[in-house]
């Protein structure tokens, strides 16, 4: 999951993050990006988007969801609580 706040090296960064996640055992299922101005307050994402998410997570049965971004203690909050019911 990764926001693009109209960065130059979005890609570099994405495919850097990308090689993390290989290099320490995570599969890349999908990948979920979008733009925006800022991070939403309360799930990091617009709501649109965090429910495309949670529907992968549900299908896929996705243990680990890696964002491009630190998220605030809310944020973290937030969405382990909602997928967590998933």
């Amino acid at each position: 999951m990764a926001l693009n706040f109209g960065d130059i090296d979005f890609e570099k960064q994405i495919e850097e993050l990308k090689l993390l996640c290989e290099n320490i055992g995570i599969q890349i299922i999908t990948e979920i990006y979008q733009k925006r101005s800022h991070m939403d307050k309360k799930y990091y994402v617009g709501k649109g988007k965090f429910y495309e998410l949670s529907e992968l997570v549900k299908a896929y049965n996705v243990e680990v969801v890696v964002f491009n971004d630190a998220l605030s203690n809310t944020q973290r909050k937030n969405i382990q609580d909602y997928l967590g019911k998933i």
